[in-house]
């Protein structure tokens, strides 16, 4: 390779890593998941599994934000989950 068609290919290594999703922390995923259903979930700060509510295609998480802590159980694939208040 000639030097001249190194020096194309590093821009082109910039611009491509540069337009790759950025991946989401599985807190803020499960956050997102609780705004999407109209409810408030500022600064989360605890995310636990529920272990007896997961399977194998389907998980569930309790998370705790400023308002309160939330059961959120994904159905799996892309069909969303369901948010439940808990506690006080």
């Amino acid at each position: 390779m000639c030097m001249r068609a190194a020096w194309l290919l590093v821009p082109l290594a910039l611009v491509t890593s540069s337009l790759a999703p950025a991946q989401q922390s599985p807190i803020a995923v499960i956050a997102a998941a609780v705004r999407d259903h109209g409810l408030a979930c500022s600064n989360p700060r605890d995310m636990q599994p529920l272990p007896r509510e997961s399977s194998a295609d389907r998980e569930a998480w309790q998370i705790t934000c400023d308002e309160g802590s939330y059961a959120v159980r994904f159905k799996g694939g892309d069909q969303g989950a369901t948010v439940e208040q808990v506690g006080g």
